[in-house]
């Protein structure tokens, strides 16, 4: 009975402390607030997030390498570095905003993105999704040498 209570309590405590989140009309809205505008196109493959003033604050979108992965782009106004994403759930721009207000680069108060937390936000997501040619050859000499049932094919040595 103590469990089922502390994963209750658990569960409603996630409920609270979690941010709704919508995107409605050209704007998202962090705990029904207007926080900031958006453009896509292409079916929502190619998305820029503005403040509400119209500064550019950051862009996410969508591309594929040679092996047909798919991807995020993300470039933040203010730094260098391009964040590689893998490709998660349909409703990302929800996703990903809310993954940015848990690792402190989105305010939900004030919606000010904080240049200083990217870093951390990079180290945890980014994964590298260059378009390079990996072959990968095992020669494995089995260490049992006596003739089996069947047919054995021996490439190389």
């Amino acid at each position: 009975m103590k469990k089922v209570l502390l994963v209750c309590s658990l569960a409603v405590f996630g409920f609270m402390s979690s941010q709704d989140i919508r995107l409605k009309d050209d704007h998202v809205f962090i705990d029904k607030n207007k926080c900031m505008k958006y453009t896509s196109r292409e079916l929502t493959s190619f998305n820029t997030f503005y403040s509400l003033n119209g500064d550019k604050l950051f862009y996410i979108d969508v591309a594929e390498n040679k092996r047909g992965e798919t991807y995020f782009k993300i470039q933040f106004n203010g730094f260098d570095d391009i964040i590689t994403a893998q490709a998660t759930a349909m409703n990302f721009r929800k996703g990903f905003i809310n993954n940015m207000i848990e690792e402190g680069v989105l305010d939900p108060k004030n919606c000010q993105v904080n240049l200083s937390n990217i870093k951390t936000f990079k180290d945890r997501y980014n994964k590298n999704f260059e378009d390079t040619e990996t072959t990968v050859i095992i020669n494995n000499t089995p260490a049992d040498t006596r003739p089996r049932n069947g047919v054995n094919i021996r490439i190389g040595n």
